[in-house]
């Protein structure tokens, strides 16, 4: 047996948090078109957070100053890019950088996050999902 298939049959495992991505798209409502954060799909990972002695810790790296999100969130490779907005337990989060691949084999991504305190709603137009206020 593969060690790849084996690992990625323990991060499935792991793997217990499900987010729903969205993305800036036009949109035609009623007859205009506008920006809308679109869902683009859901995917499944695991969300972990750090608190601010790490991520202060880990800010200064070798004298330069780089910056350390607050929430990470570890999944498959998948289409999320920076600028997406991710709902998580009824929270709005926003993708700060682009998902890294550290293990530069697509075993896993790590994507940065940063909470948004701007409430938002969830809204269907026929097989439409998109936010408003996000």
């Amino acid at each position: 047996m593969n060690v790849f298939n084996r690992t990625k049959r323990a991060l499935s495992r792991v793997f217990i948090h499900e987010i729903e991505i969205y993305r800036k798209q036009p949109v035609r409502i009623g007859m205009q078109w506008q920006e809308r954060f679109v869902l683009v799909g859901r995917i499944k990972g695991r969300m972990t957070t750090k608190n601010p002695t790490e991520r202060e810790k880990m800010r200064v790296v070798n004298g330069e100053q780089r910056y350390e999100p607050s929430v990470v969130f570890f999944c498959f490779p998948s289409d999320i890019q920076a600028d997406d907005r991710v709902i998580f337990q009824n929270q709005l989060y926003e993708v700060v950088g682009q998902p890294r691949n550290p293990s530069f084999v697509d075993h896993h991504y790590e994507v940065p996050l940063e909470p948004l305190p701007q409430s938002f709603k969830r809204k269907e137009e026929g097989n439409l999902i998109y936010l408003e206020g996000g």
